[in-house]
């Protein structure tokens, strides 16, 4: 090995604060838009050299998969063979997002995986570029390539800058259990389709025009809304029970995010936060965890800009 340089980089947890499903495309794919943040939280990324390609996995790995079927070993070996690399890598991967949740884990590590194998083996790879070969990967692997606040459209490949917020403390709430994407939407397309109750179409670009770097946590709370929440509580009871104890739990409203099964709500201020889940763990059992993260920085913040 030519040296024994060792790269590490944070692989952040994202929010899904609007998503829209505006129906299914000819790939098979579902159309989305989604206003989406980043949070100070999440799993870290180390690589360094080694003749082949290795992974380690550390941390919080309960039914992450340690072959090559995980996402993080699945990019390196793209991105080798796309870039003709010769060399390997040893991997390792330090989790704290649990699997399942909607917080993008899985693709923020392999976005992550392929920024510091670029910069460990000197391919001098665009953002761009890179952001291409990860949405072949998943599809929210393009978003971590960009800003804080980003818009996603497509099938969540297609990233433009979002609207950006004062920083927001938010409360991640963990459950016991996933929720099965697929049976989700599938539930949301019988509801859409009539099967059962008609599920109005939402109206993102209405609620994102709302929002504005002054406004609080609150403010920027009664703008949300998921169109997969009401199919995911019908596919898991127990996903349905937990945000009715929570929802509106000193005022505050609690959304999901992705397609479940994690659920959040926004803070201005940690101690808030803080205060908010001593409160809200007394009132809920079976392994509910609570993470305090706060929403990652924007480039800049004018108090009186209107976004949208």
């Amino acid at each position: 090995m030519a040296s024994s340089r060792s790269i590490s980089l944070p692989a952040p947890a994202k929010l899904n604060l609007t998503l829209s499903i505006l129906g299914r495309r000819p790939d098979g794919f579902h159309e989305i838009l989604s206003w989406v943040v980043k949070l100070d939280w999440g799993d870290t990324v180390t690589v360094c050299d080694s003749d082949e390609l290795e992974l380690e996995i550390k941390g919080d790995s309960t039914g992450v998969p340690a072959d090559a079927t995980n996402l993080v070993f699945l990019a390196a070996n793209k991105l080798r063979n796309a870039a003709g690399h010769r060399g390997g890598a040893r991997i390792e991967l330090e989790k704290r997002i649990p699997p399942g949740g909607g917080l993008g884990g899985g693709s923020s590590d392999a976005a992550t995986a392929l920024k510091c194998l670029n910069d460990l083996w000197n391919l001098k790879w665009s953002t761009e570029r890179l952001a291409a070969l990860g949405s072949e990967l998943g599809s929210d692997v393009a978003l971590f390539f960009h800003g804080p606040s980003v818009i996603i459209r497509g099938r969540g490949e297609r990233v433009e800058p979002g609207p950006v917020t004062k920083k927001i403390w938010a409360a991640v709430i963990i459950p016991p259990f996933g929720v099965s994407t697929a049976a989700v939407y599938q539930r949301h397309a019988a509801r859409r389709d009539g099967h059962t109750t008609k599920v109005p179409v939402s109206q993102p670009s209405v609620a994102l025009s709302r929002v504005s770097a002054a406004m609080g946590a609150q403010d920027v709370a009664s703008t949300l809304f998921n169109d997969l929440e009401q199919a995911a509580f019908e596919c898991e009871p127990r996903l349905a029970a937990l945000h009715a104890e929570l929802d509106g739990l000193g005022g505050h409203r609690i959304r999901m995010t992705g397609s479940g099964s994690c659920l959040f709500g926004l803070f201005d201020a940690p101690a808030e936060a803080e205060s908010w889940r001593d409160t809200a763990l007394n009132r809920v059992s079976g392994g509910v965890r609570i993470q305090i993260a706060a929403t990652r920085a924007s480039p800049r913040v004018d108090a009186g800009d209107e976004i949208g």
